[in-house]
């Protein structure tokens, strides 16, 4: 390798890991979320349907301001890719030093729903960088970093709240959002070309009618897995698990899920694309039936594990396969969309469908992910017949 190459890649490198900080960060509620949503019941009083709504609110913001990157291309345009790090950032801070002072049912969703669109600017960054930096591989590393990230914050979330109290639910992701000021600098100015060019420049928006059918099967895919992770708290703590156990696996089972990660980011697309996009939805439709019908105590963190390691996959996998089809930033901006839209929705609704034993619950999961697999599955077909299959 040449000097300008060891260059290029290393460069390549720090705009990807400053990427991944930035975006982990302002995901921070998202990826402790079962935790987070137990804890912020405790503190604040708030029922599952309640803590659904939150979820909602604070997921559907992050759809919305990737979506509004994705749609209105002048944005992205004007202020490259640094302005919006910056200003998702900053409202990210901003809405959760509110929601410390803010007990009011209305203006606390309405900041939840905030915070979320900050994140979501943010997000829309991070998925243009790493869709032109390498797909499923680079999905991976953040995968991996997001839910190494999120183990340790759950148990950081946890201590403090005991400590200090529910407001350190809020005082903690806004530090951390201030601190990820400093990584802003290292992105790219504009268009994401330094990290690469896996997806087509000049096309911001123009999201093909197959991209559009791919992201709404990825958005029903994560309202039934959203829905799942969600809750995996409060299924624990009703099939009999204690508070601090519960916690204890739901740490172990992103750590699984990490693996899962570090498994794409060794093996890319090697044995193909189709193939292990297949296999993952497979194993996530497994998971979901063995908590269904097994309620787990005893292997509650075994078969969590399984769900969510295949969850992970997926998101990889099926990244890359809508990025295959629609090779637009528009349409990498909007996977953020579809994943953390699906992750609000689902939540949302089958809040209000939970039993003892959560058994309508799973079962309204099952059947979301079952419909999403046949739509990915005819998606793929649509592609193949008129652009053929990706390649790895």
């Amino acid at each position: 390798m040449t000097a300008a190459g060891a260059g290029s890649l290393a460069r390549k490198l720090v705009v990807v890991a400053a990427t991944i900080g930035i975006a982990v960060i302002a995901n921070l509620v998202l990826i402790t979320l079962p935790i987070f949503l137990t804890v912020l019941a405790r503190t604040r009083g708030f029922d599952e349907s309640q803590s659904g709504l939150f979820a909602f609110m604070e997921l559907s913001g992050i759809a919305a301001g990737s979506a509004f990157c994705a749609l209105v291309p002048a944005v992205m345009a004007r202020l490259g890719l640094r302005g919006p790090a910056a200003v998702g950032l900053m409202i990210v801070a901003l809405a959760n030093v509110l929601m410390v002072i803010t007990t009011a049912p209305g203006p606390f969703l309405a900041l939840a729903f905030a915070a979320g669109c900050g994140a979501g600017v943010a997000n829309a960054v991070l998925y243009v960088i790493l869709a032109r930096a390498g797909g499923a591989r680079s999905v991976g590393a953040f995968n991996a970093s997001q839910l190494g990230f999120g183990a340790l914050g759950i148990d950081a979330l946890t201590r403090a709240a005991a400590h200090f109290g529910g407001d350190s639910l809020f005082v903690i992701p806004a530090l951390a959002a201030i601190a990820a000021l400093t990584l802003v600098p290292l992105l790219p100015k504009a268009d994401g070309s330094d990290a690469g060019s896996s997806v087509e420049a000049g096309r911001s928006a123009s999201i093909s009618l197959g991209g559009w059918l791919m992201i709404l099967a990825l958005f029903v895919y994560f309202m039934g897995t959203g829905a799942v992770y969600s809750f995996l708290g409060y299924m624990g703590e009703a099939w009999g698990g204690r508070p601090d156990q519960v916690a204890r696996a739901v740490e172990t089972i992103l750590l699984i899920a990490m693996l899962a990660s570090l498994l794409v980011t060794v093996i890319g697309a090697r044995f193909g694309i189709l193939h292990l996009a297949a296999l993952s939805l497979a194993g996530t439709l497994v998971g979901i039936v063995l908590l269904w019908w097994l309620q787990p105590v005893e292997s509650f963190a075994l078969i969590g594990g399984l769900f969510y390691f295949c969850v992970t996959l997926a998101t990889s996998y099926l990244f890359e396969m809508l990025v295959a089809i629609d090779r637009s930033s528009g349409a990498a901006m909007m996977m953020s969309t579809s994943v953390q839209g699906g992750i609000a929705a689902g939540p949302a609704i089958a809040g209000y469908l939970v039993t003892a034993d959560y058994g309508l619950f799973n079962a309204f999961a099952f059947a979301l992910c079952a419909l999403a697999a046949i739509m990915i599955a005819a998606v793929q077909y649509r592609h193949q017949r008129g652009k053929g299959t990706p390649q790895a």
